[in-house]
């Protein structure tokens, strides 16, 4: 492979990779960068140096050979991907941002048709894409990550319903400076809690149907494997409360969002999606605790939390009733290799292990 030169202009893309201990794939990540129809981008790869400890790893082959690649350390104090991305962004210069994660791929013309939809469109935030699954190699899925609908993507997040993942986006870096850093208190859910931010804040943003990226279904060794221990658990209450007052004193919190956000609360602390089968009161101690109150009876608990799952199951069932069959049926779908086509089907969502 050919060295590329210094880059004497700022590039136009800035790709931000979180990465820790996983060489091959990071590789594959760049090796995707280096496919692209254009060339004037800059990957940022920031090492999770809170979690490996040390120094910075020897360089990789790709970035000795390629200058367009730059290495850095993370913080120390601060563990994650979020903190990566935060020091990423602060040592990038390009005018847009990509957020690759290190286990993912772009498709060669993606930053092309990204940058030329935001060159256009000067108006615009951010320009985001549909992601493909895969689990071995690019294409072995033939599935969408999620489906674009008609209904506003800032309450299928609330739902817990993530329109797109990481990868999808290209930001405008002014509009990044006003949506302020990625949360490096949240332990998971870090995509939902940024992205819903930015809705939230009236981000102008347009879609592209097609997929241009790929997102590797995670393992328990992906970055974004994340445990449902009681821990965590807390922890994505507390993300949610504080996404909760963001949208409040953003005047978006309207009734049906606060109901949708009650019946994500709700489904956290149901007991088959945590580990460990926490007991009632302590479940309920968890909600009481994320919404500012002090820790409560057992009567007021079991109440509390019967109270919380009827709300949730009614949410559940009236969107399903109306909005949600409707799209399922109406939702576009891709082709297999067989001249059959498969429904586009979200394969991640806040309920699971997911970014």
């Amino acid at each position: 492979m050919m060295s590329v030169a210094a880059q004497t202009e700022t590039p136009r893309v800035s790709v931000v990779i979180p990465t820790v201990r996983r060489r091959e794939w990071l590789s594959e990540a760049i090796a995707s960068l280096q496919a692209q129809t254009v060339s004037d981008w800059e990957a940022i790869v920031v090492h999770d140096r809170a979690q490996v400890g040390g120094g910075l790893p020897q360089p990789l082959a790709l970035s000795a050979e390629d200058r367009r690649v730059r290495e850095f350390l993370g913080p120390l104090d601060r563990a994650g991907a979020p903190a990566c991305r935060n020091e990423g962004v602060r040592q990038s210069v390009a005018p847009y941002v990509v957020f690759l994660d290190d286990d993912d791929l772009l498709k060669p013309r993606c930053l092309e048709r990204r940058i030329a939809k935001l060159d256009e469109t000067p108006e615009l935030d951010m320009v985001v894409a549909q992601s493909e699954v895969f689990s071995i190699v690019p294409g072995d899925e033939q599935l969408f990550w999620n489906e674009f609908r008609i209904e506003r993507d800032l309450d299928r997040f609330l739902r817990g319903d993530p329109a797109w993942q990481t990868a999808g986006p290209m930001w405008r870096r002014a509009f990044l400076e006003r949506l302020g850093p990625w949360d490096e208190g949240a332990l998971s859910w870090q995509d939902w809690e940024y992205h819903t931010r930015a809705l939230s804040l009236g981000c102008k943003y347009t879609r592209l149907n097609d997929a241009d990226c790929y997102y590797r279904r995670p393992g328990a060794t992906s970055i974004s494997f994340k445990s449902d221990s009681p821990d965590r658990v807390a922890n994505r209450l507390a993300v949610i409360m504080r996404v909760r007052r963001f949208l409040s004193n953003a005047g978006q919190l309207t009734s049906v969002r606060n109901r949708d956000l009650t019946g994500v609360v709700c489904h956290l602390l149901m007991p088959e999606t945590v580990t460990g089968r926490l007991e009632l009161q302590a479940r309920s101690n968890l909600i009481a605790s994320a919404m500012g109150f002090s820790l409560i009876t057992d009567r007021v608990a079991a109440l509390l939390y019967l109270y919380l799952r009827f709300r949730a199951l009614r949410a559940t069932f009236a969107a399903r009733s109306v909005r949600f069959v409707v799209q399922q049926l109406s939702g576009p779908s891709i082709p297999l290799a067989s001249g059959q086509h498969l429904r586009a089907t979200r394969v991640c969502s806040p309920f699971k292990n997911c970014r």
